[in-house]
């Protein structure tokens, strides 16, 4: 395991005589934030990281990475994996759009557009409201359908209907 100078990991590498079993290079902004992960055992999957002036996430590209770690020339090809994720927000961090593309299928994107409330919560997702709710500008009153940790967060609230599954917080939407 190798560090830099303010002792953040930029190697990590298990290997077995002279195979590498797993390894993971490191590179990071002057804000901490890491820039890419270069995978050595599998170049192909490696990471890279792109933030705005606020110092938020707004891109995550998968693929080999140049020489000097700041492009992806080759997204990935692996089945299903998440190839490129492009996030816009607003000034108080809610995703206003998500888009993603995993490998696999020509034009395999995922999109999701948000419109939220005076009080930050997801009044709809794709241009659909979600049931119980006001319309767009007047005040938001959650439906009994919705689950609400105790400190009254939207955890978990319906699809619209005929559109299947359930939304959940931003921790777990196109994941």
């Amino acid at each position: 395991m190798n560090y830099d100078g303010i002792r953040r990991p930029i190697q990590l590498q298990t290997v077995n005589g002279p195979s590498n079993i797993v390894g993971f290079e490191h590179s990071y902004d002057p804000e901490n934030n890491k820039v890419n992960e270069r995978k050595l055992h599998d170049p192909t999957n490696s990471e890279l990281y792109q933030y705005d002036s606020a110092y938020r996430l707004t891109n995550f590209e998968r693929g080999t990475l140049n020489a000097g770690g700041t492009t992806v020339t080759a997204q990935t090809s692996t089945t299903d994996a998440l190839q490129d994720k492009d996030w816009t927000l607003d000034g108080v961090d809610n995703w206003q759009s998500v888009v993603g593309l995993s490998a696999g299928a020509e034009g395999n994107f995922q999109t999701a557009n948000r419109l939220h409330t005076n009080f930050n919560e997801i009044f709809s997702v794709g241009g659909n409201s979600l049931p119980g709710e006001a319309t767009s500008g007047e005040e938001m009153v959650p439906s009994a359908n919705f689950n609400n940790d105790n400190n009254g967060n939207q955890l978990v609230a319906p699809k619209p209907e005929g559109s299947g599954g359930r939304i959940t917080d931003d921790r777990l939407l196109f994941t």
